[in-house]
């Protein structure tokens, strides 16, 4: 799931816009044991509630509980009614789990009416975010304190996600650094350009984005050509074997680029790396150490002229 409201990949999608009161600041953070889940939570978000289990907000014991996913929401208890995804919303389902905060990331046409007047009539607090890129995944989680009262415990991870995050936002590229093309999907081929999260990821492997055309166009093999990477990574949540990988890849390892004549066509798989969550910091640093190993197996780091 990517960022940006067109894209159905993943997270998709700049902070919050809450539609009730706000709880307290961070300063008022709760012990980590609140003795009842006050706050039930339907989550239309797969980038949203991974972060939500990341940081520990809706497990049980912290006054919190997730009653309400997606369908690709799977790191949530498989057991919560999925209550529909971005594209296609179950009102009833989601009527019926009573939720005091609704979380999505709305279509690029804003947010769906049936959903406001949902909020409205139960007295829910609807979150819209957007996750377009990095920016956005910062700004999403410097506001949690704001929608949840967080316990020591969670404040703790909120901080150190953000860290992570911020390092990849100060990233620094040379205006020589490799030039590599990302890619989600081979079939049309669709790459990750400027205005989407996954370019922050090239960002802070310290590569250049081998695309100009924002957020996450598709490609002709022409263009593919025409673009002449440096390197060419395909991003993937669950690993392949190498028999999965060598057919994904075979068509862009034919292509007439520095990519394939240098061996850098490639696979990526981490079950984050389509999320911009805020597990993103940690994946961007394993990406990061892949890239480099990839350019070192190869014995150059020269990159081809834009």
């Amino acid at each position: 799931m990517l960022g940006g409201g067109a894209i159905a990949l993943v997270g998709l999608g700049i902070g919050f816009i809450g539609c009730g009161p706000a709880t307290p600041p961070p300063s008022a953070a709760v012990a980590d044991a609140p003795a009842t889940p006050a706050i039930r939570i339907a989550s239309l978000s797969p980038a949203m509630s991974r972060t939500l289990v990341d940081l520990g907000i809706g497990r049980p014991g912290t006054g919190s509980a997730i009653v309400g996913r997606t369908p690709f929401c799977d790191v949530v208890d498989p057991a919560t009614p999925v209550i529909g995804s971005l594209l296609e919303i179950d009102y009833e389902r989601l009527h019926a789990v009573q939720a005091t905060h609704i979380l999505v990331q709305p279509a690029a046409a804003g947010i769906d009416p049936e959903l406001e007047r949902i909020a409205a009539a139960t007295g829910a607090m609807l979150e819209s975010v957007r996750l377009n890129t990095v920016v956005d995944v910062v700004a999403m989680i410097e506001r949690l304190p704001g929608v949840f009262a967080l316990t020591p415990s969670q404040e703790t991870r909120r901080v150190a996600a953000l860290d992570g995050l911020r390092r990849l936002q100060s990233a620094t590229v040379a205006s020589d650094a490799p030039r590599v093309l990302l890619l989600v999907g081979v079939e049309p081929v669709t790459a990750a350009g400027p205005e989407s999260y996954l370019h922050d990821l090239l960002r802070g492997a310290g590569c250049r984005n081998a695309v100009q055309r924002a957020a996450y166009p598709e490609l002709s093999l022409e263009d593919v050509v025409t673009a002449n990477p440096d390197a060419i990574i395909v991003l993937r949540e669950r690993p392949l074997d190498t028999a999965a990988a060598d057919a994904v890849l075979a068509t862009l390892r034919a292509t007439a680029t520095a990519a394939a004549r240098g061996g850098r066509v490639a696979v990526f798989a981490d079950p984050d790396v389509l999320l911009p969550s805020s597990r993103f910091g940690d994946v961007a640093l394993t990406f990061a150490a892949r890239v480099r190993l990839m350019f070192e197996n190869s014995g150059t780091t020269e990159a081809t002229t834009p």
